[in-house]
């Protein structure tokens, strides 16, 4: 008597020949697998994560901003920093914010000097007056320069407009003080 064990098997999986069964049962681990390896890289680099906005944690500043006379030159900046006599300005104001800790004085001018004249010009400068040149840059159609010196920071850029063919000097100093200090001016630096 031999034994048909195909009777007891359910019609769908006697038709399934036996190697393939096997396959099955190795790729399914597999699948799933790599859909584990998939979702830990994705979920590592937070793409399933519900992304919160970024918080800023330095409280907005509010600033009052005044217009300065463009007819001369602001007292403001240090003695002879400014070297050109009568020059035209485009831009001249002051912005304080509302706690009066830090003031902005930023005038705009036309200069009739080159780039690397005014970079070494001012260079120059700010060497023979004890401000520390904290990052300089120079070539061939601008510079830039950003110097400290005690409550005080300056930024310098010179730049070529094309439009109107003139060379554009953008001069910032920004007075930091304490908040609880009295108030100082930026002349007294030098």
């Amino acid at each position: 008597m031999e034994l048909n064990l195909d009777k007891n098997i359910p019609s769908g999986l006697s038709s399934l020949p036996k190697k393939e069964n096997n396959k099955i049962y190795i790729l399914v681990p597999l699948i799933i697998f790599f859909l584990i390896i998939i979702f830990a890289f994705f979920y590592g680099r937070g793409i399933f994560l519900k992304k919160e906005p970024a918080v800023n944690l330095q409280p907005m500043l509010e600033y009052t901003k005044t217009d300065l006379p463009t007819d001369k030159l602001p007292e403001v900046f240090p003695k002879d920093m400014i070297q050109e006599k009568d020059p035209m300005i485009l831009e001249n104001y002051e912005a304080k914010n509302l706690d009066g800790w830090q003031t902005q004085h930023t005038l705009k001018y036309i200069t009739k000097k080159s780039v690397a004249e005014n970079f070494e010009a001012y260079r120059k400068y700010f060497n023979e007056n004890q401000w520390a040149i904290l990052n300089r840059e120079l070539e061939n159609d601008f510079f830039n320069m950003y110097v400290a010196k005690k409550y005080d920071k300056i930024s310098i850029t010179q730049t070529f407009n094309q439009e109107n063919n003139i060379q554009i000097i953008d001069l910032t100093l920004v007075h930091f003080q304490s908040k609880n200090s009295a108030s100082t001016t930026s002349q007294n630096v030098n």
